[in-house]
């Protein structure tokens, strides 16, 4: 099956409008560039400040709820972090007040700690029952997307095995907690665009894309383990 990857013109369309919209909407969180991270330090402030209590002991909560954060890419942990220490969330949602409430005690070096040190957890195991999730379509969806429709395929940004672009700043879907998968994918489909270039892109390409489908894609890359993936 033939991966579409959508005309390159469309994706220009898509960078442009999420970094014009990044343009328009005020910075609101400094650039500070990520120091060198210990992954000692990070394990013990983990543990300090509760993050096991969610997220688990190394980044991966039984929670599927919860996003699983063992193995994502460090850059994006430091500013996903950064931005609760600076008073912001990623998403909307009812728990961030309690991530701000943690990370607005720390400083920028132990949020680098943090974030390296969970940056080098793998995520082991699997997820409980997805119940009526069809993972083989979900695999479809993400290999190929659904040119009929506009769907691009995930895998152009996301990668084949879904580990993400470091270059690109596209995070890692691998294993990640589907129903934390699932409601992020239906936040931005709904949510009007933000100040973040690849929440406005996944805003846009969500859209033809159903519950279910969300579902099967979610369930997809929270079935990716260590044993399946593909160097």
């Amino acid at each position: 099956m033939t991966r579409w990857t959508a005309p390159a013109a469309l994706l220009g369309v898509l960078a442009a409008a999420g970094g014009l919209m990044y343009a328009l909407r005020p910075a609101t969180v400094p650039e500070q560039p990520m120091p060198a991270g210990e992954p000692t330090r990070g394990k013990t402030l983990i543990g300090a400040y509760y993050c096991e209590s969610c997220h688990g002991g190394k980044g991966q909560p039984t929670n599927a709820d919860i996003p699983n954060l063992a193995g994502q890419q460090v850059a994006l942990l430091y500013k996903n972090m950064l931005r609760f220490h600076h008073g912001q969330g990623n998403i909307p949602d009812v728990r961030v007040t309690s991530m701000i409430n943690v990370f607005q005690k720390l400083d920028v070096q132990q949020i680098a700690d943090m974030a390296v040190y969970l940056a080098a957890q793998k995520p082991v195991g699997a997820w409980p029952s997805v119940g009526s999730a069809d993972v083989a379509a979900g695999q479809r969806l993400y290999d190929h997307g659904e040119p009929a429709r506009g769907v691009i395929a995930c895998a152009v940004c996301h990668g084949d095995t879904a580990r993400g672009d470091p270059q690109r700043g596209t995070p890692s879907l691998f294993h990640q907690s589907p129903g934390y998968a699932m409601s992020y994918l239906r936040t931005v489909r709904a949510a009007p665009p933000g100040d973040q270039p690849g929440q406005n892109a996944m805003h846009v390409i969500t859209q033809p894309l159903t519950d279910d489908e969300l579902k099967n894609v979610s369930a997809y890359v929270a079935s990716l383990t260590p044993q399946k993936d593909t160097p």
